[in-house]
């Protein structure tokens, strides 16, 4: 009875062995560089660039405005004894109005610039998932990792150059 379960268990154990062998469970891919390949990433990339110059103009912009509005200011107040204390007091609130909204603004458009980043690339991202997918499944793998999680590889279960091919 110990004999046959044995042996049961070693032929059990002989099959398991071949069908992990034969069956891949790990791949990885580089997905940044499959992103990179991408002419609509290149496209997104120039956007979003534009994107960024646009709020830099709009930021000197104001930069500029404050400096206006300072130095009319001073003006005003050299004038001495023809200045009216209420239109000082209205030139005084539109200048911290302004600083405040210079000082506000680079952190307003970090969040303006990180949000348009997203709606840019979330199309791309989930293009090159879809890829992976595809080249995951007609591989075999079971799964597919990020290469920048592996500790080490002998690279052949690097699946980056196939899903570029794919996706061209």
């Amino acid at each position: 009875m110990k004999a046959r379960f044995f042996i049961t268990l070693i032929v059990g154990l002989f099959f398991f062995s071949a069908n992990a062998q034969a069956q891949k469970v790990f791949g990885y891919v580089d997905a940044d560089s499959v992103l990179q390949t991408m002419s609509e990433y290149k496209v997104a990339e120039q956007k979003l660039q534009s994107f960024q110059n646009q709020l830099q103009e709009e930021f000197k912009r104001m930069e500029n405005d404050l400096k206006t509005k300072i130095q009319d200011y001073q003006t005003y107040l050299q004038k001495g004894a023809d200045v009216i204390p209420a239109i000082a007091q209205q030139k005084e609130k539109e200048i911290q109005t302004l600083k405040q909204q210079y000082d506000n603004f680079p952190v307003s458009t970090q969040q303006s610039i990180s949000l348009k980043q997203q709606q840019l690339m979330q199309p791309l991202l989930k293009k090159v998932q879809e890829g992976i997918d595809a080249v995951a499944k007609e591989k075999g793998y079971q799964y597919v990792i990020p290469k920048g999680m592996l500790l080490y590889s002998d690279g052949k279960d690097d699946i980056t150059a196939d899903v570029i091919a794919k996706m061209k």
